[in-house]
Parts: structure tokens; C-alpha cells; sequence
């Protein structure tokens, strides 16, 4: 099965090439399909940002669609990240220094937060087919770690003392939120399809 992943993030899409690897299921990046897109993420939950997208990149393809929106939330920062994670701390900045940012901001706060992930599909069934994937834990006093990306170096989940960025390829797809809502997605269309 090929499904075209809705996003312009490499780093996400090899996520998704890791995850979905053992299951026959072919992911491809816009690049692959020749369609440029830039999403406007106009939504105010996780839900309508993945929907939006999906929706965008239906009109360029009539093969399932694979779009998420995914985000970071600070339970002491009510306020910011969430659907705004990408974009807090300015949209242009790096994230060794929105990290740091963010590990200021908490000094002496709760450091309880959570990844939240939003899968849509299209194209497969005659309504959109949407999987939510959650993983608990907390904002670490320093970075640490070289793999993943945005704030994994920051977020020891629950159960482990090293961040998503310490934690092997494998280990990280089990417990994260993309890696959550993915298995729930896998176990769907494994009865279905």
C-alpha cells in the first residue's frame, strides 16, 4: 500500500518510513509525488490542523493520504505550544534555542507535559479516518540526546529517565505520540483493509 505523507518535515516522514517499515506500507513525501504545498495550519486544535492538510493535499493526488499535526503541551504553559508548538518562539528560530527558551520559562513550574499526535487518512474510506496518539511525561532540566527532532531532547516520558532524543529509533516509536497514534492506524487498517 503507498500513502503519501501531507507534510514538507523530513524528519517526519523518515518517522513514518521507520514505523510503518515492517507492515508493507510505502510512505511518500510530496517531493516523491511532485506536489509543493505549504500548509496553513488555520486550525485550532490538532484534529482540524490534520484535517486541513490532508484535505490541501487531496487535491494533488488521489492516493491515501497520511496527514498529522502534532504538538507539545507544557501543563504550566497553558497558554502557548499545543497547535502553535512549531510556531512558539518564532518559526525561524532553532531548536537548541527554543529549547532553551522553553527550559527557562519553567524554572521553578511544573515540568509535567505531553505530545499529543493527530493522524487523518483520506482517500481510503468515504469519511476521513482520524487516530489520536498521546505520550505523558515531563520537560527535562538540559538537553540531552541526538536523535529525534524539535523538543524531543527536552521530554523524558514517562517510565524512563532520558528524553525521546536519547532513546533509540525503535524504542521511541513505541511510546510516542506518533508512534501511539500510528499502532492504532496499523491495527485499523490491518482489520479492514
Amino acid at each position: 500500500m503507498d500513502i503519501v505523507v501531507a507534510s514538507n518535515n523530513k524528519h517526519k516522514i523518515e518517522e513514518y518510513r521507520s514505523i510503518f517499515k515492517e507492515f508493507g506500507i510505502n510512505v511518500l513525501s510530496l517531493k516523491d509525488e511532485n506536489i509543493s504545498i505549504d500548509f496553513e495550519e488555520t486550525g485550532t486544535t490538532f484534529e482540524s490542523n490534520s484535517l486541513l492538510k490532508a484535505k490541501e493535499c487531496a487535491k494533488y493526488t488521489s492516493k491515501a493520504i497520511l496527514a498529522d499535526d502534532s504538538g507539545l503541551i507544557v501543563d504550566s504553559l497553558p497558554d502557548i505550544l499545543g497547535v502553535y508548538t512549531a510556531r512558539t518562539f518564532g518559526e525561524d528560530t532553532p531548536y537548541p534555542i527554543k529549547r532553551q527558551k522553553l527550559i527557562d520559562l519553567l524554572e521553578g513550574k511544573d515540568r509535567t507535559a505531553k505530545f499529543v499526535c493527530c493522524i487523518t487518512i483520506l482517500n481510503l474510506t468515504s469519511e476521513p479516518l482520524v487516530f489520536l496518539g498521546e505520550s505523558r511525561g515531563s520537560i527535562s532540566l538540559k538537553s540531552s540526546g541526538d536523535h529525534g527532532f524539535g523538543y524531543d531532547p527536552v521530554f523524558i516520558p514517562v517510565g524512563y529517565n532520558q528524553t525521546f532524543a536519547d532513546l533509540s529509533e525503535e524504542e521511541k516509536n513505541k511510546i510516542s505520540h506518533r508512534g501511539l497514534a500510528s499502532e492504532k492506524m496499523i491495527r485499523y487498517l490491518k482489520e479492514h483493509f
